[in-house]
């Protein structure tokens, strides 16, 4: 809490000054921050550059103003971003504090013996968006509830509250009211703690059972919370599109607990402020503070005129409506929103000079049900008439089962655990209504399909088996593969099944080494299906032992080579570079070996080293291993618990600290069984494993070479473009935002396709010879699958128009090319939000 802030006009003033000295920011972020520079002194920004264009680098910037001209910044993030926030913050020069993740940990700063300064000291905070997700009723404990009385008892009574023992809240309370009273009358602080003594009137005696979502007494509560945070001047909401409903924990916390300054301004951060529907605009102004309704009417005059302008472009009075909605879409949402696209990016531009086409190709993995075993036909038909000869009352697993079979999920049950033989049956109850004997008959019929499949598994589902030849096209061209998925056993099935089928044919190759000494119990039935798709035969589990344990022999003996001079070309390659910190581990880790010389640290240091190495030459290198122990040490911090920095820290025990976490992930790591060459990432994936899955990820020839994400994990905050240019769909989104989300982990800034267009281009290719970034959705025909990518597609367009400033559907605009230049027209009539003010071109 202060009241020191110079204004906005002088933040205004420091941007301008940002953009003119800071060599580091492209074209494109100084133009952004030069019309936030032009915006911030009357309102809040929405920032909705799309994926990989360097969003967090502008946020930190107008931060580093902000707290330049005296103001405070809070920075309320999504789960697991922390790291990536920290990282941008120091590299515009502000060094955050661990993020606030919750309650317990808000509590944890007040303790009297506490290392760390008040909440409200703290410059600038990031922030979960999750902090407010509270529970609270019978039975809470008092630290959970009590910040509200005892913040109240303190300012009106000047005392510690009698109810309360617990000694967190009452030096909480004392040190936000000593604060509070310093401040001048007019502060916001202490408006806010006046009236809440107010709300809460003569209350003398509290309850847990108080405190239920929408509850007065829980937005006092978090009032009082906040209050110990401080007052900001600017609030920044990164991704801001999610948890859009009006009681979600994000919008408690923007609502009820971070408290803002005279004059706060909010900063939304999303790459896809819209989704599904054109009137999300309404709850995305709301979170910088803008009334959208009489902006609605704009909006939804928009959105029909490119209902109408798709169905009939050539129609000059359907083009001029347009062309007036267009500009009345643009004036009343360019004060508040800026948005750059990747046409703006030079590499894109280029790409569409020689190429004259999208940048990003989409190529359809489809499952033709005519081409499919007899087996597969039926168990098509089988689930279509199950589905609908079935009731939700009384079967929704059988019901559901047209909706799940093209993707595999729900009908799993069916496939991995057909119904036993009729013989082996009890005796069942007879059904004497026709439709239920229908059913019954139906799902007979199914289940027989799938037992005709050499015991039904998931490892023979035809989209998992199409994912895989596509998967292993783009493997034996040279490059990684990211697929997403939402249901677990079909992404745990193609996991296996890849690893697998990749094990058989390193085996059968010979070139390279399979990181296995044995086949495991749960891996063997994958491979007896990987060995009939590939040799159309029975494996021998004894032949393939003995394959694997000669050759897992001459891999240990280069690892034990590695293991030998390790530590001589680690401490050269770290001292040629001027990183103390790393330094510092380094000699802990030194030290550990030279005392414990039954240690397995070396072991695993060693092990983890050749696997992000890629080459003997690369094993051999001083430089090479202090990379990739460096990045090792850094994959290896969690990424929402940061360590704090403290200048007076002693360094060799934070080094300390910071090695004893590397052995645990390390540890954890590597205690797995090592085949790894395709890798699942879902809601089970450790913090500390998903950084080194994604380290090793962007590293060319490091394992996995496929990484099987599940999208709700995976979608927002990695960065996993530096070795993959290609993204496969293995289970359709509803959510086009979600789509833009999983192919924007691979398009983004320095990425592997940058890398490839430039070395295209200088070899002098063009047109169709130039890279591209491939995105893959897999399509079951003859099941719902169909529907739903088409449904998904009109989304996809309806937001290209609200956010591209494309009406036209990626279809008319392929296929009709007599009509363009009308097209086009409408193109560069359409809204452009962006400060750069480039023509609109066609983007896919």
């Amino acid at each position: 809490m202060n009241n020191s802030f110079a204004g906005w006009p002088v933040v205004a003033q420091s941007l301008r000054a940002v953009v003119k000295n800071d060599v580091a920011l492209n074209a494109g972020q100084k133009a952004t921050l030069l019309a936030i520079a032009a915006r911030i002194e009357q309102h809040g920004v929405i920032l909705a550059d799309e994926v990989g264009m360097g969003k967090t680098r502008i946020a930190t910037t107008l931060a580093q103003c902000v707290m330049a001209a005296g103001g405070r910044v809070a920075i309320l993030i999504p789960g697991g971003l922390a790291a990536n926030w920290r990282a941008e913050l120091q590299v515009s020069g502000i060094t955050p504090g661990a993020p606030l993740l919750s309650l317990r940990q808000y509590k944890a700063a007040w303790h009297a013996e506490a290392a760390s300064r008040p909440w409200f000291e703290e410059p600038c905070l990031m922030i979960s968006h999750a902090m407010a997700n509270w529970r609270l009723g019978r039975n809470s404990l008092e630290w959970r509830w009590g910040w509200l009385p005892a913040v109240v008892h303190r300012w009106r009574d000047k005392t510690d509250c009698p109810q309360l023992s617990t000694p967190e809240l009452s030096q909480a309370a004392r040190l936000i009211c000593q604060a509070i009273r310093r401040l001048p009358a007019a502060h916001p602080a202490r408006k806010r703690i006046n009236q809440l003594v107010k709300e809460v009137g003569n209350q003398r005696r509290y309850s847990e059972q108080n405190y239920a979502v929408g509850s007065p007494q829980r937005r006092q509560l978090a009032t009082s919370v906040g209050l110990g945070l401080g007052t900001f001047e600017l609030i920044i909401v990164d991704e801001a599109h999610k948890s859009r409903g009006s009681d979600s924990s994000l919008n408690r916390l923007l609502e009820e607990v971070i408290q803002p300054a005279h004059d706060a301004r909010r900063l939304a951060i999303s790459a896809t402020p819209i989704e599904l529907d054109s009137h999300q605009w309404q709850q995305m102004l709301s979170r910088i503070e803008v009334n959208a309704t009489p902006l609605l009417p704009v909006i939804g005059e928009y959105q029909s005129a490119v209902a109408e302008i798709r169905h009939d472009y050539a129609d000059s009075r359907v083009q001029q409506r347009y062309r007036q909605a267009a500009a009345a879409f643009e004036q009343v949402l360019a004060p508040y929103l800026l948005r750059r696209d990747k046409r703006e990016d030079e590499l894109v531009q280029k790409f569409h000079q020689h190429a004259g086409q999208a940048y990003r190709r989409e190529q359809e993995i489809v499952v033709d049900t005519f081409t499919l075993p007899m087996n597969w036909k039926q168990a098509v038909c089988a689930a279509e008439a199950l589905s609908f000869v079935s009731r939700l009352h009384e079967n929704s697993s059988a019901k559901r089962v047209r909706l799940t079979f093209g993707n595999g999920h729900g009908i799993s049950s069916l496939l991995n655990h057909p119904q036993e033989d009729e013989d082996e049956k009890e005796p069942a109850v007879v059904l004497d209504d026709k439709r239920q004997q229908r059913a019954a008959w139906w799902q007979q019929r199914l289940s027989a399909a799938m037992q005709a499949d050499a015991g039904g598994s998931l490892f023979n589902h035809p989209a998992i088996l199409a994912t895989v030849k596509a998967v292993e096209a783009v493997w034996d061209s040279g490059e990684k593969v990211l697929v997403f998925g939402r249901f677990t056993q079909p992404m745990s099935a193609l996991t296996k099944l890849l690893n697998a089928r990749a094990m058989l044919r390193t085996l059968a190759a010979g070139k390279e080494y399979w990181p296995q000494e044995k086949v495991h119990a749960d891996e063997w039935l994958a491979i007896q299906h990987a060995w009939r798709q590939l040799y159309h035969g029975e494996a021998n589990k004894r032949e393939i032992d003995d394959q694997l344990g000669k050759q897992y022999k001459k891999l240990e003996q280069q690892r034990r080579s590695l293991r030998s001079h390790l530590l001589s070309l680690l401490k050269q390659g770290i001292a040629a570079g001027n990183d103390l910190s790393l330094q510092a581990v380094f000699t802990v880790f030194e030290q550990s070996v030279a005392l414990e010389r039954q240690t397995n640290d070396l072991t695993n240091v060693a092990n983890a080293l050749y696997a992000l190495t890629g080459s003997a030459e690369e094993r051999r290198s001083p430089s090479h291993l202090a990379e990739a122990f460096g990045e090792l040490v850094n994959a290896a911090r969690n990424r929402d618990h940061i360590e704090p920095v403290d200048e007076d820290e002693d360094e060799s025990q934070l080094a300390e600290q910071r090695w004893q976490r590397v052995l645990e992930i390390l540890q954890e790591e590597f205690s797995r069984r090592e085949s790894g060459f395709a890798r699942l990432m879902d809601g089970k994936t450790s913090t500390a494993t998903r950084n080194l899955l994604n380290l090793a990820f962007n590293r060319q020839h490091s394992r996995p070479g496929v990484l099987v994400a599940q999208s709700r994990v995976a979608r927002e905050g990695l960065n996993l473009h530096l070795a993959c240019r290609t993204v496969i769909m293995l289970h359709l989104e509803w959510n086009p935002g979600v789509a833009e989300q999983q192919i924007g982990r691979v398009d983004r800034l320095n990425s592997l396709w940058h890398k490839l267009l430039d070395e295209a281009l200088a070899a002098g290719k063009r047109g169709a010879a130039l890279p591209t970034i491939n995105f893959s959705p897999v399509i079951f025909k003859g099941t719902y699958d169909e529907h739903h990518w088409q449904v998904l597609r009109q989304r996809w367009d309806n937001l290209r128009a609200q956010l591209h400033g494309n009406p036209f559907p990626v279809s008319a605009l392929q296929g009709d090319a007599t009509g363009r230049e009308v097209m086009q027209s409408m193109l560069d009539a359409a809204p452009n939000f962006s400060p750069l003010r480039k023509v609109n071109v066609y983007k896919g």
